[in-house]
């Protein structure tokens, strides 16, 4: 016969936590299989005493708000544990029925690296890399790590998504004041990853997602109006230095309809065709045309160093080699909205600008300025008119306002 136990070590600090492990024993010979999930002792003494295969799942609120979620999912990742290695204990008793406690072992890590969260997620990362859905990816594994981190252990099960972890995990982020855009994209990330592994029949489809937020909440206000612009254009800025840089950028792109960051990018010599910038967007393959005006050759004949046609146009990138490439566009990125944040102060504008500003700007200007809505839903290169209304929305209503007091002034 073979017993389990649940057993908790102590930390060494009481302001770090502690660790579960599981004591298997059979015939007279213990062998212990750390867990690898970790609890502060208060959080171990609210869930020590129950037996985890029998009892009711709710437990007590504890007193430190931000963390009492972690215990219930502890406590249900336990019971998940403990049931799977009962299935092996009975799978060996049938087939090995003389089996070492070293054998269970071996079974209970075989069956856990086939079907733990991290295993999956980060093949189906390995994955994507090899198709250069680079992007993708980056989601999977920023979901991945955020996900483990509210479970509080590296071996979570994929049958550890159940719809009260998920719930649980949406007020975990919550809690610490992730915004509900965020809360969203993580949600979905991880509902593509269980799905995925349902499919697979990994785990049943029990659809754990349908009562947590996973829509897209109305955003701050992300244009700026014209002279705004005027200012920005007014900045005393030492030539050739990165804020001077980082202002030819935002302007291209709000001279070339919007034209999102990573297009800007990837642009190379060859995409100049006479008089026309010919382009596909990255994020839907739609090729585009854009008639290059003299604002946006000035800024072109700025930075071009050389005729050959594959030359970037913007000294952005350097490497040719995909999964290089990527990592230089994020880091370019985050480089870029920081020097926008810098130059919004020093315009003293009331939006902070980012790589966003500039194509919502464009938009905007284009509306003010009665261009119809298809149109400017073809020039920003959306294959559907109504995200170009979400990009209106907060104008729509400053219109209306102003036609209302129109009206109120001739009554």
């Amino acid at each position: 016969m073979t017993t389990i136990k649940v057993k908790f070590r102590s930390p060494d600090r009481p302001d770090i936590p502690g660790t579960l492990f599981y004591c298997l024993t059979r015939k007279k010979r213990t062998r212990q299989w750390p867990t690898g999930y970790r609890l502060f002792p208060a959080e171990w003494h609210a869930i020590a005493d129950f037996d985890f295969l029998s009892d009711s799942p709710s437990l007590p609120v504890l007193p430190t708000t931000e963390r009492h979620p972690v215990p219930t999912s502890v406590r249900e990742a336990v019971r998940n544990d403990l049931l799977r290695i009962k299935d092996i204990i009975s799978f060996l008793e049938s087939s090995v029925p003389d089996y070492s406690p070293d054998q269970l072992i071996e079974q209970i890590k075989k069956h856990r690296n086939e079907h733990t969260l991290r295993t999956f997620t980060e093949r189906l990362i390995r994955e994507m890399e090899k198709k250069r859905q680079f992007k993708t990816a980056q989601s999977y594994r920023y979901t991945l790590h955020s996900f483990l981190k509210f479970m509080g252990n590296d071996f979570s099960w994929l049958s550890d998504i159940t719809a009260g972890s998920i719930a649980e995990y949406e007020c975990w982020l919550q809690c610490r004041g992730v915004g509900s855009n965020t809360v969203s994209y993580y949600m979905r990330t991880l509902r593509s990853i269980y799905n995925k592994a349902a499919e697979q029949n990994l785990i049943p489809q029990q659809f754990p997602f349908k009562r947590v937020y996973t829509g897209i909440a109305k955003t701050r206000k992300r244009a700026v109006d014209k002279s705004a612009i005027v200012r920005l254009k007014k900045l005393p800025l030492i030539p050739g230095s990165t804020l001077a840089f980082a202002r030819d950028l935002f302007l291209f792109s709000l001279y070339a309809r919007g034209m999102a960051f990573i297009d800007i990018a990837h642009l190379r010599r060859r995409n100049l065709q006479g008089d026309v910038l010919h382009y596909f967007r990255h994020k839907t393959g739609q090729p585009l045309y854009v008639k290059l005006e003299p604002c946006m050759l000035e800024i072109i004949d700025r930075y071009v160093v050389s005729e050959t046609p594959d030359q970037y146009l913007f000294p952005i990138l350097k490497s040719t080699e995909p999964a290089q490439v990527f990592l230089e566009y994020r880091n370019a990125l985050t480089t870029y909205n920081r020097l926008l944040k810098h130059l919004s102060k020093r315009a003293a504008l009331d939006i902070p600008l980012s790589s966003y500003v500039a194509r919502h700007t464009w938009a905007t200007l284009a509306h003010k300025n009665a261009v119809p809505i298809p149109v400017i839903s073809e020039g920003l290169g959306h294959y559907s008119e109504k995200t170009t209304r979400i990009y209106l929305s907060s104008l729509d209503q400053s219109m209306i306002d102003k036609a209302n007091a129109s009206l109120l002034n001739t009554l």
